[in-house]
């Protein structure tokens, strides 16, 4: 199987019957459900996130934490609770926020990510991440998976590519005016 540089493929867990596996031009197939008890309506299924330009930060050897990155998008109707993360990568994973305090940038844990309905947000340096401690190093270009757990106990892993650098930011698409 081939990738284009940043393609990622994307496992959806515990979907529900009624609720297909997000699409992507990307490969994607549903796994079995993690736990029985999810609800086929569940708010906060991963079954509706799709992650786009995924990639981890690669650093100088001897370090030992790193972070993940991405642009989640909630392809439902109702808001997808990220509330925990995991990958073969790291020791622990936490999900994590960089903020400003008194002109100090501070980072700490957060409880949960909130992906709202039809929306998206970006995991990106400097803000919302994936903190991965006790990281393997990996190697530029390397792919590796990061697993991101919704509040109901569903899973969805994310294929990120190893860089020092964030991928290319395409160019805005224009929205046509609405008309009146």
């Amino acid at each position: 199987m081939t990738f284009a540089p940043l393609a990622l493929v994307v496992l959806v867990a515990g979907a529900a019957p009624d609720v297909p596996p997000s699409s992507s031009s990307s490969p994607s197939s549903a796994a079995p459900s993690s736990p029985s008890s999810a609800a086929p309506s569940s708010p906060s299924s991963c079954a509706a996130l799709r992650a786009e330009d995924a990639w981890i930060r690669v650093l100088p050897p001897g370090t030992r934490n790193t972070a993940a990155f991405a642009r989640l998008t909630n392809t439902g109707p109702v808001d997808v609770v990220v509330v925990g993360a995991a990958s073969p990568v790291a020791r622990r994973a936490e999900l994590h926020e960089h903020s400003r305090a008194g002109g100090v940038m501070k980072m700490r844990a957060v409880p949960s990510i909130v992906v709202p309905a039809h929306g998206a947000v970006t995991l990106a340096p400097g803000g919302l991440h994936v903190m991965l401690f006790d990281q393997t190093a990996p190697k530029e270009g390397e792919r590796r998976s990061v697993t991101l757990r919704c509040a109901d106990g569903s899973t969805v892993v994310v294929d990120a590519v190893a860089s020092s650098a964030p991928p290319p930011v395409p160019p805005p698409v224009p929205t046509p005016p609405t008309p009146r």
